[in-house]
């Protein structure tokens, strides 16, 4: 049994555009992730979420309950102090092989 009208050409067409616009962002993100950090990429991975977030609660008027804002809270907290650790980690790193020099 056929669960695609694939008769229409209109159809087959836009479903191979739809694995087109699929195939390309992934494999430009693999190639963007052999290039990056893996650290980058995991904090990368909170902007969409967050974003995500921030669009529900001031363009789509949603409400957020004080516990969800506290855990967004918590949550960029989290990522701010493992940034700046991670940053005076590779300040430290980039002094010490310039004086080993």
């Amino acid at each position: 049994q056929n669960n695609f009208n694939l008769d229409d050409i209109n159809t087959a067409v836009l479903l191979v555009l739809s694995g087109l616009a699929t195939i390309v962002p992934l494999v430009l993100f693999a190639a963007g992730a052999r290039r990056i950090r893996l650290t980058t990429i995991g904090l990368l991975q909170y902007i969409a979420p967050s974003m995500n977030f921030l669009l529900a609660i001031f363009l789509y008027d949603e409400t957020v309950q004080p516990i969800q804002l506290f855990s967004f809270v918590l949550i960029w907290i989290g990522l701010a102090i493992f940034s700046i650790d991670a940053l005076r980690w590779e300040r430290e790193r980039i002094l010490r092989a310039r004086s080993e020099v």
